[in-house]
């Protein structure tokens, strides 16, 4: 099966009052597109997952499986991506993402280092096509 997936990052800053560090807001989504015929297989990755949905792109002839939500990130697509793990360059992209998933987690993300750490993932991710990444 051939598809095209992405692993996207969104780092959205908030400016705050004078003398308040600005707030940041980070967002992790996995994207995977098939073909508009591949619908019922993208609809049983979403049963099998227990998560995602599926976007139905008419005017292109396909459809998305969409993970957005932090809980299924983490509980979900990053341990069966570890069990299964990608067979192509996205490997990297995928252990890129883990490292920015890490840095939202597992740091304050309101922190003046968590975005700058996440920013940086995002700079080594250009080397991937397979990347969109949004500085807002």
């Amino acid at each position: 099966m051939r598809s095209t997936g992405c692993f996207i990052i969104n780092i959205t800053e908030y400016p705050c009052s004078e003398g308040r560090n600005s707030k940041y807001k980070v967002l992790l989504t996995l994207f995977i597109t098939q073909h508009s015929r591949d619908t019922l297989l993208m609809e049983s990755i979403v049963k099998y997952l227990d998560c995602g949905q599926v976007i139905k792109i008419k005017s292109q002839l396909c459809v998305d499986f969409k993970v957005g939500k932090l809980e299924n990130i983490l509980t979900k697509i990053i341990p069966f991506l570890q069990n299964y793990p990608l067979q192509s360059v996205k490997l990297i992209d995928f252990k890129d993402w883990v490292k920015a998933e890490a840095a939202v987690v597992r740091t304050d993300a309101e922190a003046l280092g968590a975005p700058v750490k996440i920013k940086y993932i995002l700079f080594l991710m250009r080397r991937s096509l397979g990347f969109y990444f949004n500085f807002k």
